[in-house]
Formats: structure tokens, sequence, C-alpha cells
């Protein structure tokens, strides 16, 4: 049976998945890819051929046109540059899921255009403690994880 492929989305590599989707690819499990942002692509580049780069197709740093609305401008950015990209990818290789954080909506941007399943992960901030995480298996924002699947 062949591997699924798996592509993480993040404008920040390693980020909430980085670790997850490094672990999958090294015990054979699936072949995974990351999309991030081009600074991100390069600080990490040690890290394996697997991390590949997505450019947002505006500014996602500095002043926006409008204070109410940086963070959709931002994410608007985002999503379009990582739909993008998406659409490249599956040009040369099948996407059987994408996985990517649900923060400011960049996902929904490929979750409406495209017949491959999908999932945006929300984490909430918590305490390894609280959840009952042993101190090497925490992560250092979130614990507890919700998913909104889309097949």
């Amino acid at each position: 049976m062949a591997k699924p492929v798996i592509v993480f989305a993040g404008a920040v590599y390693p980020g909430q998945f980085g670790g997850l989707c490094d672990y999958l690819r090294a015990a054979g499990l699936a072949e995974t890819y990351f999309l991030t942002t081009p600074g991100h692509q390069a600080g990490n580049a040690h890290r394996g051929k697997h991390i590949l780069g997505f450019r947002p197709d505006g500014p996602v740093t500095g002043k926006q046109r409008y204070y109410y609305t940086a963070k959709l401008e931002r994410s608007a950015h985002l999503g379009r540059g990582l739909l993008s990209a998406l659409q490249q990818f599956q040009k040369h290789k099948k996407i059987d899921v994408v996985l990517s954080h649900s923060l400011w909506g960049r996902h929904i941007f490929f979750m409406t255009r495209s017949t491959r399943p999908s999932s945006a992960i929300s984490s909430f901030p918590a305490s390894g403690r609280m959840a009952g995480i042993p101190p090497s298996r925490r992560t250092s924002r979130s614990a507890w994880s919700t998913a909104t699947p889309r097949c």
C-alpha cells in the first residue's frame, strides 16, 4: 500500500506541526511535506528537502491599510499564497490530505477550491500539567487540539 501524501501548511516552521511532519516522514508512515514562508524555509533548509516555501501574494508584516482589518489582510495574503503553492504542488504530486492551523482562516482558501480532504486544526494554549502530559512530551504553546475535518 502506498504511503499517504500529507502536506502540512503554516506560515511558521516548525510551528505546531513541524515535529509531526518530521516524525511521520522519518518513521516511514507517510510522505510528508511542510509548506511555509520563504524565511522559515531558508532557516530550516538543513532539516530536509521536504520543507517547501510559499510566497504570500502581498505584505504580511509592516503597516497594513486599515487597523481593524490588518489580520484579515495578512491572512488573505498568506491564504492566497498557500493556495497557489498547493495548486502548483498538485500538478506534480497527488495530495491525500492537507493539514494547517486554522488561525485567521488562511486554510479556507484551499478548502473552498479543492476536492482534496483537508483539516484545519485549532490549538488552545494550555498547561501541559493541566492536560496530564509528561514534561518531556509537552509543546511550548498548545496541549489540546480539535479538528474540523472536510472530506
